[in-house]
């Protein structure tokens, strides 16, 4: 058989054999600007990545950097000054115990956070006592029992059942007349020398104290020394100095301190074997 040779042709070119002769062709541009786009798009990638990173840093520091001013404003703001405390100290080595009613009883004023002022205490005494007459106990009260204690170192002022008393306190807290305050009464008897069958009965004091930041003398406050006898010779007036405090403006600081004092007693035969069975009781 015959066979037939064919004329060989040559391949027809392939991809990697392109001739470059008349410059790139459409796959390389497209190639190309693909590549340039991808490494424009990575730029701005990577910048929005790090302005990005840096607020994201910067955030805590901002806050913190806020913070640190808030605590910084809060230590340097002025500090309110903690108001003035008034209270009392009982002296208990002043204590004393007599017969008949007679007794003392003495504190000192003390003012925490001091600053210039005043202790103003309201005094109200109450007398509940009868005398022996020689058949009957009958009441006495008023100026019959300040007539009755003829003892002339002895005082009973029971016609002053109300009044109001003044220390002054400077910058640092130092109270004036030396800062103590003494509650007492006499023996209610009418001399030294009769104690039995004299006088039973009770008597209560009790004293309201507060402190009033001022720097107002207490003569505008209308207090004078011995204007009240019982007060022992300290600024005291017989009024009540509200309506003197609020034209001057002047209100109280801290709660108010009440000390109360009750002494009890009876001379009545029954009970006065001896002189010791007269001591007066306080609570």
């Amino acid at each position: 058989m015959r066979e037939t040779q064919q004329e060989q042709q040559p391949s027809p070119p392939t991809s990697s054999r392109r001739q470059q002769t008349h410059g790139p062709d459409l796959v390389d541009l497209l190639v190309l600007q693909a590549a340039a786009g991808n490494r424009a798009t990575g730029g701005l990638v990577a910048r929005w990545t790090h302005t990005e990173a840096t607020r994201r840093a910067a955030a805590p520091i901002a806050e913190r950097t806020a913070h640190q001013r808030q605590v910084l404003q809060r230590m340097m703001a002025p500090v309110a000054a903690a108001p003035p405390v008034l209270s009392d100290n009982h002296l208990a080595g002043n204590d004393e115990e007599g017969r008949v009613g007679n007794f003392s009883r003495a504190r000192r004023w003390q003012v925490t956070n001091p600053q210039l002022g005043v202790i103003i205490q309201q005094v109200v005494r109450t007398f509940n006592v009868d005398r022996w007459d020689g058949t009957a106990w009958q009441p006495l009260a008023g100026a019959a029992m300040d007539a009755y204690v003829t003892d002339p170192n002895s005082a009973v002022h029971a016609t002053t059942q109300q009044y109001w008393e003044l220390w002054t306190v400077d910058a640092t807290g130092t109270v004036s007349d030396t800062g103590i305050d003494t509650f007492g009464l006499c023996s209610i008897i009418p001399n030294a020398r009769t104690l039995r069958n004299t006088t039973r009965g009770t008597f209560t004091i009790t004293g309201t104290a507060s402190f009033y930041p001022t720097a107002v003398v207490p003569g505008t406050l209308g207090f004078a020394r011995n204007a009240v006898a019982a007060a022992g010779g300290l600024f005291s007036r017989t009024t009540n100095p509200a309506g003197d405090l609020g034209t001057a403006g002047r209100a109280a600081s801290g709660a108010p301190v009440t000390y109360s004092v009750t002494a009890a007693w009876d001379s009545s035969g029954a009970r006065a074997a001896n002189a010791a069975s007269m001591y007066t009781t306080v609570t």
